[in-house]
């Protein structure tokens, strides 16, 4: 995806995500907090262990993400712009709620026994964000 359709993409069919992510952004530029670029999102990073969380064009993970994680959050502003106004209620709150059900298995000891991606809209976050980042670098060589 170009970069002006990217932007594009962000500031009307997934402006809702978009408009979540600049108040996150004013909030943590606010708190000092820096960001970083990845690919064309902003990161920030807040906290330890907990992973990862795409608000539009804003990327917040944990401390020390692994470049899985930050692909996997571009990933979920890509699909941002594929979905747009629906993107909330078909990947966001489900993605949320299986991220905090899974968890919970974890703290009582029930582990989960499937893949984090084996349901669409993850697999598809790390597919179309590792596709991204792959030729996002290349063409910065």
């Amino acid at each position: 995806m170009k970069k002006t359709t990217f932007w594009v993409l962000s500031f009307t069919w997934g402006l809702p995500m978009t408009v979540i992510g600049l108040a996150a952004m004013l909030i943590l530029s606010a708190a000092g907090k820096r960001r970083e670029r990845w690919g064309y999102c902003y990161h920030y990073v807040v906290g330890k262990g907990w992973g990862g969380v795409s608000l539009g064009f804003v990327i917040i993970t944990s401390e020390s993400p692994s470049t899985h994680t930050k692909n996997h959050e571009h990933g979920h502003a890509l699909q941002n712009c594929k979905y747009g106004l629906a993107m909330p209620f078909i990947v966001c709150i489900p993605s949320f709620l299986r991220y905090w059900y899974r968890e919970f298995r974890q703290r009582i000891g029930k582990p989960c026994t499937t893949a984090y991606d084996s349901i669409w809209f993850e697999g598809e976050a790390t597919a179309l964000g590792d596709a991204f980042m792959k030729d996002y670098n290349e063409v910065q060589k």
